[in-house]
């Protein structure tokens, strides 16, 4: 929902949620069908619902740090701001990589440029956050991959010009 925010036309066909593993648990209304240390999904109703558990310090971090408030429908809802999103997405890319995830990983790079060459946001910070919670070679790969993008919009708007 948050990616519906700054990104027009972005679609997907779940809800990622920041949340704790008590606060999953007190959703009568949903079924979870997998969890894990760091990540659950579930059902609420007929919607997927990926949970980004906050037992995991980074998603603890994006939690209290990079969260806005915006309108959905009638209501305000909390959701991560264009700097957690990269934050989030930089972080889930090693793992898609190591499983050849292709579909998954030209979506996250998409949106990553996507947000980079909409919102500009200083992505150094982001990356000396992610840092500790990368293996090694990991954020070297993530550097080039924002290299890229600002290259790429680099040469786009001298094309412009």
């Amino acid at each position: 929902m948050a990616l519906l925010t700054y990104i027009q036309g972005r679609n997907t066909k779940d809800v990622n949620l920041l949340m704790s593993v008590e606060n999953v648990r007190r959703i009568s209304e949903l079924r979870v069908e997998d969890e894990n240390e760091f990540f659950a999904r579930g059902r609420f109703r007929s919607l997927q619902v990926d949970f980004l558990l906050t037992a995991n310090p980074l998603f603890q971090t994006v939690a209290l740090r990079f969260a806005a408030c915006h309108p959905f429908a009638e209501i305000q809802v909390p959701t991560a701001t264009v700097e957690g999103i990269v934050l989030l997405k930089l972080y889930a890319l090693p793992s898609l990589y190591r499983q050849f995830d292709w579909a998954r990983i030209y979506i996250y790079e998409g949106d990553i440029k996507t947000l980079l060459a909409l919102y500009d946001p200083d992505v150094q910070p982001l990356l000396d956050l992610l840092a500790p919670h990368l293996q090694p070679g990991d954020l070297g790969e993530l550097k080039k991959l924002i290299a890229e993008a600002r290259q790429s919009q680099a040469r786009a708007r001298h094309a412009d010009a």
